[in-house]
């Protein structure tokens, strides 16, 4: 059994595989990376990693980076190489080498400035804007910090960009211009991703924000919601205003005070044939034609809903969260056989739900174009990027207040770790509590520091960290134990290794440190990037430029068609319709049946109107002749076609086939049936008048006639609805 990101497991997880494969003939391969254990919210628990590792006969470590240029791991071994980097002895950073490049830095700039590989930025009151009241003494104000710095970052990209950067590409041998997809902001939150997504495109440069977020909790999920309840009461002036006030189709209060009283008429006509629309054929065509109507707030100004989108900021991400909540619709419509209040009661279920760890449900890229990539640090895991921007690894906090009254913690018992007990003591002073608060507590700082190296382990050429003399939580952040966790570094290289290996406690070492130096981080800082040997860079952050982003040209591609070259192709194979073989005489041997294009059986959808050309393609002929004594066929002179087959494949889906049983033969029966294949004669566009009196006796009686065969004197009423599946999807070879 080989294991992939092992270091994720927990104790039950193990003890199933230690069990299965730990011993005996098994190999078992654990592969994993201790430093890179950033799921405990989700139940990891590295210490079982741990174990397991001190378990095994033999270990392997990997010591080539083939991602990063050597710069930039220089970079990352000087700033990570101390003995307790990760607030446990047990696990170590690995000194790495770079892979030998033919290029060994593989990005260039237009102009002759210092090219570090990590940029160490601090942020003070400089990049504020002024203000003559401000306390310049005291810490920066988170609030002022969170406000600003998005637009420090968009800045900074832009300064980039006007460097005229361009990267090797190894696989050409040349160079190439950078583009926005090159670049990555990694964040903590979502809140924050979207302040960086709205301040880099406020700088002219397309951004994307990479699965972030419940598209239940979107604004369009409400606003579908909203048109769904608008639809299903089109006389009521509340919902049809609230709607037409949305982001769908964006009137102001004015357009509704000064509009024409025959144009909203035309609206709440419009909400009304959306109704039968839904009724008819339900949601996703209705949705459909959502999407396609033309409307405004005047008839000089209308336009459909994707064009309006479309026309501003965020309208990409604004259609991209429609269509996906279209999907989840329809199939909840589909497979939960919901009308339009079942589905208003589901859509407000799903809003008010919280839904965790549902890939389905996160909001999904809203453009696959060249433009910066937004991810959450977590997300970015095992992903790449040439330029990277973590402006947030000095936030986070250790335990939320939510979280003390029912405290997943080690088991004090456990000296492995290994174990997690749930503690529901409300005073946190009290005993084991305290004892496993301090416990979690220091888990969380390890898991901090290992997220941290996830997100600096994302670049492959540069990345720039912020850090700053904030007002709260420094004392026990990660980047703060990475910058200050020891003594600046010493020249001689002898008494630095000896530094390095010194064991020390670098969180407590750097909580005093944060605490007595709170406004001077700068000397430390400058240090660290001295002695790097140009690979990192210490700056200070400046105010915001608000320059928008220069013009990137596109380089041109020269596209070809990819040629087919599959062989061993087996073209005997075709597809049909179980009606479509059952209808006509085949030939004798099944290997005399000839090929049949895709386009000829897509046309034929149990209608009997199979077609000349295919007939022909099968050898058959195009009707089959039965003697003048023929009794008629049962409603032989119905109109055939897709509508037909549709409509006799609906009915039985609807009615109780119970309904046909003898003993219930009244007209009671007949009511009920006749309700049913009325409504589906006029959702098909079928005759009520001439057809429902003669449905109901041959549908009756289908529902009486022994099945036969096999199945003997089985009939389909004698079929209750809980043994039915109807339509079910088959394939028989």
């Amino acid at each position: 059994a080989l294991i992939d990101e092992f270091q994720d497991t927990d104790e039950m997880q193990w003890n199933i595989f230690h069990r299965l494969f730990g011993g005996g003939e098994h190999y078992l391969y654990l592969i994993g990376d201790p430093k890179q254990a950033i799921y405990g919210f989700r139940g990891a628990n590295i210490n079982v990693y741990l174990k397991a590792r001190d378990t095994a006969d033999t270990q392997y470590t990997m010591r080539r980076n083939f991602r990063s240029d050597a710069a930039y791991v220089g970079a990352m071994n000087h700033l990570l190489d101390w003995n307790g980097i990760f607030g446990d002895d047990a696990i170590r950073y690995v000194n790495v080498e770079a892979k030998n490049r033919e290029v060994p830095r593989r990005v260039r700039f237009g102009d002759d400035l210092p090219d570090p590989a990590l940029s160490l930025t601090l942020f003070d009151h400089t990049m504020l804007a002024p203000d003559p009241k401000r306390d310049t003494s005291k810490p920066v104000g988170r609030g002022d910090v969170v406000k600003t710095l998005p637009h420090v970052v968009a800045s900074e990209i832009v300064a980039l960009l006007e460097r005229k950067p361009e990267i090797y590409n190894e696989k050409t041998g040349s160079w190439r211009k950078i583009h926005p997809g090159d670049l990555a902001v990694l964040v903590r939150s979502n809140k924050q991703a979207t302040a960086i997504h709205e301040a880099i495109q406020a700088v002219d440069l397309p951004a994307v924000v990479a699965r972030v977020g419940d598209v239940f909790q979107s604004e369009e999920a409400e606003v579908l919601s909203w048109w769904l309840a608008a639809i299903a009461r089109p006389n009521s002036d509340l919902r049809a205003k609230r709607l037409v006030t949305s982001l769908l189709f964006q009137w102001t209060a004015s357009d509704l005070e000064t509009v024409d009283p025959m144009h909203w008429e035309n609206w709440i006509s419009l909400l009304s044939a959306w109704q039968k629309d839904f009724a008819a054929q339900g949601f996703m065509r209705t949705f459909r034609r959502l999407l396609d109507t033309v409307w405004g707030e005047t008839p000089a100004t209308e336009r459909t809903i994707s064009t309006r989108l479309l026309s501003q900021v965020g309208g990409e991400r604004s259609l991209t969260n429609l269509y996906h909540l279209a999907e989840l619709l329809h199939d909840a419509a589909t497979n939960g056989r919901l009308g339009l209040e079942g589905l208003i009661t589901w859509l407000e279920q799903q809003r008010a739900e919280e839904h965790k760890d549902n890939e389905a449900l996160e909001m999904r890229l809203e453009t696959d174009a060249q433009a910066v990539q937004i991810s959450t640090m977590h997300k970015s895991k095992g992903l790449q990027y040439p330029f990277v921007w973590a402006p947030y690894l000095w936030d986070g906090n250790l335990i939320m207040p939510g979280e003390t009254s029912m405290l997943v913690a080690p088991d004090l018992d456990c000296k492995e770790g290994t174990t997690r007990t749930l503690n529901i003591q409300l005073g946190k002073d009290s005993e084991p509590k305290a004892s496993q608060l301090a416990l979690a507590k220091k888990e969380r700082i390890s898991e901090s520091l290992r997220l941290l190296y996830v997100t600096l382990t994302r670049a492959e050429l540069y990345c720039k960290v912020y850090w700053g003399n904030i007002s709260r939580n420094l004392e026990t952040n990660a980047m703060g134990s990475v910058l200050y966790g020891a003594s600046p570094l010493p020249a001689d290289e002898h008494e630095a290794r000896e530094l390095r290996e010194a064991s020390a406690n670098r969180v407590e070492t750097a909580g005093k440190f944060i605490k007595s130096k709170k406004s001077d981080f700068w000397p430390h800082l400058n240090q660290l990037a001295q002695t790097s040997g140009d690979t990192i860079v210490a700056e200070i952050a400046q105010r915001p430029t608000n320059r928008l982003a220069p013009t990137i040209e596109q380089e041109d591609l020269d596209l070809h068609l990819a040629a087919f070259t599959r062989s061993g192709i087996d073209h005997l194979w075709a597809q049909s319709s179980y009606s479509g073989l059952t209808r006509h005489k085949l030939a004798a041997d099944p290997l005399e049946l000839k090929v049949v294009d895709e386009d000829t059986v897509a046309a034929d959808y149990d209608d009997g109107s199979i077609g000349t050309s295919m007939l022909e393609s099968l050898g058959l002929p195009e009707a089959i002749h039965t003697d003048e004594d023929t009794p008629d066929v049962p409603l032989g002179a119905m109109r055939g076609g897709a509508q037909a087959g549709e409509f006799f494949h609906k009915v039985y889906e609807l009615i109780d086939f119970d309904l046909g049983k003898p003993e219930r033969d009244n007209p009671e029966t007949h009511a009920a049936l006749m309700e049913v294949i009325t409504k589906c004669l006029h959702s098909y566009a079928l005759s009520e008048e001439l057809w429902s009196d003669d449905l109901t006796a041959a549908f009756l009686e289908t529902l009486r006639t022994p099945l036969g065969g096999p199945l003997g004197t089985l009939r389909l009423c004698d079929i209750p609805m809980n043994h039915r599946l109807d339509e079910l999807q088959f394939d028989f070879p």
